[in-house]
C-alpha cells in the first residue's frame, strides 16, 4: 500500500467482485484523500513528479468513437459559443474602429480649376521681373494665366469673346524672347495667321510667318502658322521643335470640327514632353473635360482659367446710312441682355423708308428712269424692284459703287466713335465686288 494517498485506477471487473475496504479505497473520479495525504503527496501532486492519477482506460467503443470524433484544442473553441459572443461585442462596443475611406478616384485628375481672383497677390510679386509689361491693369484670369506660365505650367484659356485672350498669347512669345527660346502661335485659317503677323510684328522684331502659300523669316524665333503647317513639321521632324518652349492654340475649340479636328489631336499627342502649351478659346461648357483629356496624353496639369461674364456687351444694331448727313443712322435692335427691342427697329424702318421715298423724289424729278436701268438711277438707287443701294437688311442686293459709300460711311462712323477695328461678313465675294 502507498503511503496516504489513493489513486484512481481502471474498474474492472474483478474489482467490482471484490472491493476493498480500509486506506486503499479508491475515492471516485480522481479525488485526493486528504484525510490520508501529507504534504508531500500534495507537491507531487501539484509539482509535476511522478503522475499520481492515471487517465481511466476507455473501453473499445469509446477509443473507437474518439478515432472518429477528432480531440478539440483549446484554439478550436467554437467562436459562437454564449461566452465568446459576450466577449466579441464588448470588444466591438469598446475599442474605436479604425476609420478606413474609400475615396472615389478624381474625375479629373489631370486639370486644374483656378479662380481668377486668387493669383492677384503671387501676380503682384512678378511685376517688378515680368517677359512683358503693359500700359494697363490685367485682368483676373489674364494674371492668373501669367502666373501659370511664369511656374512653366501649361494653360487653358477659355474666356468671352474680347476679352483680352491675345495678351495670354503675347505673354507666352514675349518669355520665348527672353529665354533665347522659340514660340509657334498656330490659327485655323490663313487669314487669322497673316492678321496675328501684322500685330505681332508689331510688337516683336523677329517675327515669321509660315503658311501653305508663303513663308516670310522661318528662322525667326516667333513663326505664326496655321495647325496643319506645324503638324507637318512634327512630321518631318523640323529643327525648330528642337528649341521650342511655347506653342500656342488659337481657337482650339475647332478641334471639334469634323473634317480638321484630327489636325489638333495629332499635333497635341506629337508635341514633345519639353514643350509647354497655350490653348485659347472661346467659352465652352466642357472645358474642364477637354483639360483633362489634354493633360492625360501630355501626363501633366492644365491649368483652366475662364471667364464669367463677357466684358465687351454683345449688341445689335441696324445701319441705314448712306451719305455724310446720314451716316450717324444706327439703330439698336437687340440690347446686352438679348432682350429685341422693337422701338430701335421701328426708328431703322422709318429711316429706311424715308430714305427709300426721298431716292423715288429724286428719280421723278430727274425725267424719271426705266425700271432696273442702271443708269438713269437717282442717287438713292433704285425704290422699285427691290434694289436699293443700301445694306441696311430690309431689301435690295448690295450692288454698285452707292453701295462702297455705304461701307465707307459706316467705317468713317466707327473710326469717329473709336469702334474700330471691324470684321465684315460676306456669303460671296461675287455678290460684294466693291468690297474687294
Amino acid at each position: 500500500m502507498k503511503r496516504g494517498l489513493d489513486l484512481v485506477l481502471p474498474a474492472s471487473s474483478k474489482d467490482k467482485e471484490e472491493p476493498t475496504t480500509g486506506a486503499d479505497s479508491v475515492k471516485p473520479d480522481g479525488i485526493i484523500d486528504f484525510d490520508s495525504a501529507d504534504l508531500f503527496d500534495l507537491m507531487d501532486f501539484v509539482g509535476g513528479g511522478a503522475p499520481l492519477i492515471v487517465p481511466a482506460e476507455t473501453s473499445s467503443v469509446e477509443k473507437e468513437k474518439s478515432l472518429e470524433e477528432p480531440q478539440k484544442t483549446p484554439e478550436s473553441k467554437e467562436p459562437d459559443s454564449p461566452v465568446m459572443e459576450d466577449v466579441q461585442a464588448a470588444l466591438e462596443k469598446n475599442l474605436p474602429k479604425p476609420a478606413v475611406i474609400f475615396a472615389p478616384p478624381e474625375r479629373y485628375a489631370y486639370a486644374k480649376q483656378l479662380d481668377p481672383e486668387s493669383c492677384h497677390a503671387e501676380y503682384k510679386s512678378l511685376l517688378p521681373n515680368m517677359a512683358k509689361k503693359y500700359p494697363f491693369e490685367l485682368d483676373g484670369f489674364q494674371q492668373a494665366a501669367v502666373v501659370c506660365m511664369e511656374k512653366g505650367e501649361s494653360v487653358f484659356v477659355a474666356a468671352h469673346t474680347s476679352a483680352g485672350k491675345t495678351v495670354v498669347a503675347e505673354y507666352a512669345v514675349a518669355l520665348c524672347e527672353h529665354h533665347k527660346t522659340r514660340a509657334i502661335y498656330t490659327s485655323p485659317i490663313k487669314a487669322l495667321s497673316n492678321q496675328k503677323f501684322r500685330d505681332f510684328k508689331m510688337m516683336f522684331t523677329d517675327v515669321g510667318l509660315v503658311t501653305g502659300d508663303i513663308q516670310l523669316f522661318p528662322e525667326a524665333f516667333c513663326l505664326i502658322m496655321t495647325t496643319e503647317i506645324l503638324r507637318s513639321m512634327l512630321y518631318n521632324g523640323s529643327e525648330v521643335i528642337r528649341d521650342l518652349e511655347w506653342v500656342v492654340f488659337d481657337e482650339v475649340h475647332y478641334i471639334n470640327n469634323a473634317e480638321r479636328g484630327h489636325v489638333w489631336e495629332e499635333v497635341l499627342i506629337m508635341l514633345p514632353s519639353h514643350v509647354k502649351i497655350v490653348m485659347l478659346s472661346a467659352t465652352v461648357p466642357n472645358c474642364i473635360e477637354f483639360a483633362d483629356w489634354v493633360g492625360r496624353i501630355k501626363n501633366r496639369k492644365i491649368n483652366v482659367v475662364s471667364t464669367l461674364k463677357r466684358p465687351v456687351p454683345l449688341e445689335h444694331y441696324l445701319y441705314t446710312g448712306q451719305d455724310g448727313k446720314t451716316k450717324k443712322d444706327l439703330f439698336k435692335i437687340v440690347d446686352m441682355n438679348g432682350n429685341w427691342q422693337d422701338i430701335g427697329y421701328r426708328k431703322a424702318a422709318d429711316a429706311k423708308a424715308n430714305k427709300q421715298n426721298a431716292a423715288a423724289n429724286q428719280g421723278r424729278q430727274g425725267g424719271g428712269f426705266d425700271r432696273g436701268d442702271g443708269a438713269n438711277r437717282g442717287r438713292g438707287g433704285q425704290a422699285r424692284g427691290g434694289h436699293s443701294g443700301n445694306t441696311g437688311g430690309f431689301s435690295g442686293k448690295p450692288t454698285g459703287k452707292n453701295d462702297k459709300n455705304v461701307y465707307i460711311s459706316l467705317i468713317d462712323f466707327l473710326r469717329t466713335n473709336e469702334q474700330l477695328p471691324m470684321v465684315v461678313f460676306v456669303f460671296s465675294r461675287k455678290r460684294y465686288p466693291p468690297l474687294f
